[in-house]
């Protein structure tokens, strides 16, 4: 059965597993998603995903923008054509 799944589709999590087996063998109870997907993962058979970096809270954003740009202040005035 796993060979077939696997040779079937490249990526296959818990929620897709446990769909494909309740429809081949209907009659049998399978556990929850979420130990299905610890089984999966306890067999090797999961990619980790990728860490996302995290940068640190800014102390004071904008802090360079004190003022207001002159050009954008003549462009809201209509001095400036847009473009």
């Amino acid at each position: 059965m796993q060979c077939w799944i696997c040779a079937r589709r490249t990526c296959v999590g818990a929620r897709k597993l446990k769909r494909v087996l309740e429809r081949v063998q209907s009659g049998r109870r399978w556990p929850a998603t979420s130990t299905m997907g610890e089984i999966v993962k306890r067999a090797g058979l999961v990619i980790a995903g990728k860490k996302r970096r995290r940068t640190e809270p800014y102390t004071q954003p904008l802090a360079h923008a004190n003022e207001i740009e002159p050009r954008l202040v003549r462009r809201l005035q209509g001095l400036v054509p847009e473009g």
